[in-house]
């Protein structure tokens, strides 16, 4: 989940306004282009990362609106809404493959499963071109990951473990999530050309991953030279406003898209 470093939620003033704009549909998707690296670079996919409108058309990042949204309990709301506009990019752009985020809420709901099998039901050319991301604190329960992970995996779909080495995943894990790739935790990216530590660190993510056949992905992206120490160390893919933020209304017919094999 790429998302700015500074981003604050705002004070209990706003949450019922936030709260009224979720239930009046003022979820929108902005995208994020995240490249495979190596001297070529190209797309491989896009993460639709949520936006909320407010009535008065102020547009809210996440750091804004997902506190308030969780504290209430409307997490599976909120992905549901996101699934639905993922989807229906999807079914425009046929050359694209979209990521999008599944809170913990959502995982123990039913409604979200239930939704994307209904959706794809009549539509099942859309599932190899969705991908979904899992925050790493999910994980911690298995209970709940593993049964989610199987059946969203069995309708075709790519699931990826956000925020790979924050320190929430056992290693052993892996062989009961059957994963297909793992995003690694930003702040393994910052800085990396002059933190030896953070080299040896995301040089071992990158093994683990491997061991257990998943792609990965850096984020916080900022410097060409961070780039090139992360596609050195073997980093598959990379995103960050190196090569471009989250629009909302990204230039879909300049965009030099490619379908990445993972």
């Amino acid at each position: 989940m790429q998302a700015r470093l500074d981003e604050k939620p705002f004070d209990d003033s706003h949450d019922r306004m936030i709260l009224d704009a979720l239930a009046a549909g003022g979820t929108e998707l902005a995208f994020q282009p995240i490249l495979r690296s190596g001297p070529r670079q190209r797309i491989g996919f896009f993460e639709g990362l949520a936006r909320l409108r407010l009535e008065q058309d102020e547009v809210l990042m996440p750091g804004a609106f997902l506190p308030v949204i969780e504290q209430a309990g409307r997490g599976p709301q909120l992905d549901r809404y996101v699934l639905r506009h993922a989807l229906g990019t999807l079914e425009d752009r046929p050359r694209l493959r979209v990521s999008i985020n599944v809170g913990l809420q959502t995982m123990t709901d039913p409604g979200w499963i239930n939704l994307l099998q209904r959706e794809v039901a009549d539509r099942p050319h859309l599932t190899d071109r969705l991908i979904v991301e899992m925050t790493e604190l999910a994980v911690a329960d298995p209970d709940i990951t593993v049964p989610f992970t199987r059946t969203v995996r069995a309708l075709g779909v790519t699931v990826v473990l956000d925020d790979f080495g924050a320190g929430h995943t056992a290693f052993r894990q892996f062989r009961d999530l059957a994963l297909d790739g793992v995003k690694i935790d930003g702040f393994f990216s910052r800085g990396i050309e002059n933190d030896a530590d953070n080299r040896c660190l995301i040089k071992a993510l990158v093994d683990i991953a491997r061991h257990f056949e998943m792609f990965t992905v850096a984020e916080f992206v900022e410097t060409p030279e961070q780039a090139q120490c992360l596609t050195d160390l073997g980093v598959d893919f990379l995103q960050g406003h190196l090569f471009a933020p989250a629009r909302q209304q990204p230039d879909w017919i300049t965009t030099n898209i490619a379908q990445v094999a993972m």
